[in-house]
């Protein structure tokens, strides 16, 4: 009993002491080999607890070479960028100058609706309004918003601040959002006119579109030109 008492104190600061090498970071911030490695220190560090008769230096033997393999990799990946790359991943950017690159997102397997949502999580209510957005290596999403729409703020003037409009997505890659336009209390053929009146004549072409409370209609085709049409007010009846 004494033995496996002793044997889980010994493991569970070898796990620590690992865990605080790689830096005081969340599951969801490490790069790919670290999640690799702090996943094979956990379990080779288990076996002697799981199996008594193996030897508690199976265990610290293990956790030990992993965690010199650590260093190994992050002093090589300091030096060599090519190495780094093999190991790393490496910020990849999802909106370019306010538009959104859909290969991109296609590549990394990130939905529209994904980064709709951590746009969003940043405090801003349409992509139209930024200007870039980072993907960076941790997983985190870098928000850029369009300058015009930072500076000078309602406070610099001594303002009320007024109600945000929100933005609804009406298209998803080439799909409508029937649901949102319902929300809008807009139809169909409404919206069908204020994209021909731009020169989009064809749902499928339409990658990303939005509409906003004061009825202004966002549009990013499939082929990245980004066009801006409108509704007249009466239409659009939010709630």
């Amino acid at each position: 009993m004494f033995n496996i008492i002793l044997k889980t104190i010994i493991i569970y600061f070898t796990i620590v002491f690992a865990m605080r090498i790689m830096g005081k970071r969340q599951i969801a911030q490490l790069q790919p080999y670290e999640l690799v490695l702090a996943l094979l220190i956990a379990e080779v560090t288990a076996k002697p607890m799981d199996t008594p008769g193996t030897p508690l230096s199976y265990g610290l033997v293990s956790a030990i070479t992993l965690i010199l393999l650590y260093f190994l990799i992050a002093r090589i990946s300091i030096k060599s960028e090519v190495f780094k790359k093999i190991f790393s991943s490496k910020p990849n950017i999802l909106v370019n100058k306010g538009v959104i690159l859909r290969k991109e997102l296609t590549r990394l397997d990130y939905t529209l609706s994904d980064l709709i949502e951590q746009i969003r999580a940043k405090g801003y209510y349409d992509i139209c309004d930024i200007d870039y957005a980072i993907l960076e290596t941790n997983g985190e999403l870098s928000v850029f918003p369009i300058t015009a729409k930072t500076a000078p703020t309602i406070s610099d003037f001594n303002l009320k601040p007024a109600h945000t409009n929100l933005a609804y997505s009406i298209i998803m890659d080439g799909k409508l959002q029937n649901e949102n336009i319902k929300m809008c209390g807009v139809t169909k053929e409404s919206i069908l006119n204020s994209f021909e009146r731009v020169g989009v004549r064809e749902i499928s072409h339409v990658f990303y579109a939005s509409i906003h409370d004061n009825n202004k209609i966002f549009i990013q085709q499939k082929n990245g030109t980004i066009k801006h049409s409108s509704l007249p007010k009466t239409e659009v009846k939010n709630g």
